[in-house]
C-alpha cells in the first residue's frame, strides 16, 4: 500500500481553516483562564 502525498501548500490551504475554527471556539476558555491565572498582577 503506498501513501498519497499533497504538496504543503495544498495541506496547509486544506488544514488551515479547520485550525482556526477551532482557535475561534476555543479562544474564550483559553484567555479566560490565563486572566485568571496572572489576577493577581495590579497594574501600577
Amino acid at each position: 500500500m503506498y501513501a498519497e502525498y499533497e504538496p504543503h501548500d495544498m495541506l496547509i490551504s486544506k488544514l488551515n481553516p479547520i485550525i482556526r475554527g477551532w482557535a475561534t471556539y476555543y479562544r474564550i476558555g483559553v484567555s479566560e483562564r490565563a486572566f485568571n491565572a496572572i489576577g493577581h498582577i495590579r497594574p501600577r
